[in-house]
């Protein structure tokens, strides 16, 4: 007869089931029965953070490169405490990601007990419950497989998100008698839901004009859709732009690519979707650009989706989305549809009259995509080849697109250099741009890398990171070194927290120097952690570096000398933002 396992056995083994290969996590007392089940035992390896919430990215990133979900674990008390900030992004982001905590035993609570987190002490749900979907402590062993299914089925809905479970340390051994159950859908399978009624009903809004364009949202990536939405690109010749968080879901060089729109984005994206006052030399009229119709694909519309919710999107907009909760929520729209990204799309692609109508309008909206195509694509584009010292950010971006392979993924960090990146990074499929967008806490990039690179082994990996950042979660690559992860870390290293320098000195002197940092060597910072590196100061030699950053094999840092009165370009977002402020 077998065994039961044991609380954490079961765990861990319910982690296996669904293919989690690893758990982030910072050590201590109230999880120490964990330390003996993880590796050969169970077949899911422990990854050490520095920091809890260093563990808390991790798990983020884990489960943004790889589609199902992260982990992490720690103490409750002040574990629990430092993984909230991670977890709040997280929630935001809607990435779904399971914390786990080990409590102090029932019979100690509320007693004065040594880091008390239950109900009765420092009470780590009540903490964890404006930041997850789910926070519950396992009151008895017998409820463990119920609750943390709830928890699971609760994480992978339609709009994941984090959950908490804080399981006390006399649980821990005891027996659990009930089998696991598996997840039916999972981040990596959702279900395939499309509300065929209010998708004929958007017939003719879609057909409304023949200059019809999408704006692709992380629900594409969510869903698989690159393949499908490729296909109706091609098809009909329908021009396509993406949030900052789907970037690449549509490869960026595909010639229906119309590059990120919103906050950061592309010329030919403001050009389709809201022309303003400074589109470049020689500027087209609005009326001879703009789109008539806006097909939004498994985006929420936030205030940088929309320009600064922008009134001059097209004058037709349908939204499609698996949660109806999302539809007119941040910003008003024409017509929407319940339903999952890619069902949409294939249905779009096997409806008749919805074929024939985007048939018989192909000839004016190819020549509406030639005017969009014959602009430049990018804002300040010089920049990418400028041999001014300090180095200047757009250069760095642009040169190591040159040298990283195409299939690499890139993880970019909250500042400045997040403009510069999702503007002249060019990204080749789903996934593979992977950045924090909504909460956007600074350090970010740096352990969340870590996650990506385990999820994904086999894909280069890279992250574009600045000076303020590192002083936040810099200690991580510590982690990535110790295990002998191959990330190369590009540090935008400008002396400044970028953005808002380049506000503050607009205020006064005082402003700005509230701004400054003092100049690190972060590569010597590195090699004191077990990683290596190289400072570039001459844009001449950044190629040379980055080559060797990638030949590596190891942890790498390129610390780049950079300019930070360099300004970024959001020219249209700033004139969008300016305007709905007025």
């Amino acid at each position: 007869m077998n065994k039961s396992p044991n609380a954490i056995e079961f765990v861990l083994g319910a982690l296996k089931q669904e293919g989690i290969s690893h758990v982030f996590m910072v050590p201590g007392g109230l999880i120490d029965g964990f330390l003996t089940e993880f590796g050969d035992v169970t077949g899911v390896k422990a990854i050490v953070a520095a920091h809890e919430g260093g563990a808390g990215f991790m798990a983020d990133g884990y489960a943004r490169a790889s589609g199902r979900f992260g982990v992490c674990l720690g103490i409750g008390g002040p574990g629990a405490a430092n993984l909230v900030a991670a977890l709040a992004n997280a929630y935001a982001d809607e990435s779904p990601i399971l914390a786990v905590t080990g409590e102090v035993q029932s019979d100690w609570e509320g007693r004065g007990s040594f880091q008390d987190g239950s109900g009765t002490g420092m009470n780590d749900v009540a903490l964890m419950r404006p930041v997850t979907a789910f926070a519950q402590e396992v009151p008895a062993v017998s409820l463990l497989p119920h609750h943390l299914h709830v928890a699971l089925r609760t994480m992978v809905g339609d709009s994941p998100r984090p959950v908490f479970l804080s399981l006390p340390q006399d649980l821990h051994e005891r027996p659990v008698t009930e089998a696991y159950r598996p997840l039916q859908y999972g981040p990596a399978t959702p279900p395939r839901v499309l509300d065929r009624e209010t998708a004929a009903a958007a017939r003719a809004l879609l057909t409304a004009g023949p200059r019809i364009a999408i704006l692709a949202g992380n629900g594409c990536v969510r869903s698989g859709a690159t393949e499908d939405l490729v296909r109706l690109a091609d098809n009909f010749g329908i021009p396509v732009a993406t949030t900052l968080r789907a970037k690449g879901v549509i490869p960026e060089d595909h010639r229906l690519s119309l590059g990120v729109f919103g906050y950061g984005g592309t010329r030919h994206s403001t050009l389709a979707l809201t022309p303003d006052d400074d589109t470049g030399p020689n500027p087209p009229p609005a009326a001879d650009v703009k789109a008539d119709v806006l097909l939004i694909l498994g985006s929420g519309l936030s205030q940088r989706d929309t320009m600064s919710w922008s009134p001059n999107l097209p004058a037709v907009t349908v939204q499609v989305d698996i949660d109806a909760c999302e539809f007119g929520r941040d910003y008003a729209v024409t017509g929407s549809v319940v339903g999952d990204a890619r069902e949409f799309v294939r249905w779009m692609l096997e409806d008749e009259p919805v074929r024939s109508a985007l048939a018989g309008t192909r000839a004016a909206r190819d020549a509406w995509t030639a005017r969009i195509r014959a602009m430049p694509r990018l804002y300040d584009v010089a920049n990418t080849r400028s041999n001014a010292v300090p180095i200047h950010p757009a250069r760095a971006v642009a040169d190591l697109r040159q040298v990283a392979p195409r299939d690499c993924v890139l993880l970019v960090d909250s500042g400045a250099h997040r403009v510069f990146g999702g503007h002249y990074w060019q990204s080749h499929g789903p996934s593979a741009y992977l950045t924090a967008t909504a909460m956007a806490p600074m350090g970010w990039a740096i352990p969340a890398a870590i996650g990506a690179k385990l999820a994904r082994p086999e894909l280069p990996c890279a992250v574009i990171t600045g000076d303020g950042c590192m002083l936040m979660h810099g200690i991580e690559i510590q982690t990535a070194a110790r295990h002998g992860l191959a990330i190369v870390y590009v540090v935008i290293n400008n002396g400044a927290l970028g953005n808002v320098y380049l506000r503050a000195k607009q205020m006064s002197p005082a402003a700005a120097e509230l701004s400054l940092l003092r100049t690190h060597d972060w590569v010597q910072f590195a090699r004191s952690l077990g990683a290596d590196g190289v400072v570039v100061e001459q844009p001449g030699d950044l190629v040379g570096a980055f080559e060797h950053a990638f030949r590596s094999g190891g942890t790498f840092i390129v610390d780049v000398s950079c300019d930070r009165d360099a300004t970024t370009p959001v020219g249209p977002w700033n004139r969008a933002k300016g305007a709905s402020l007025d």
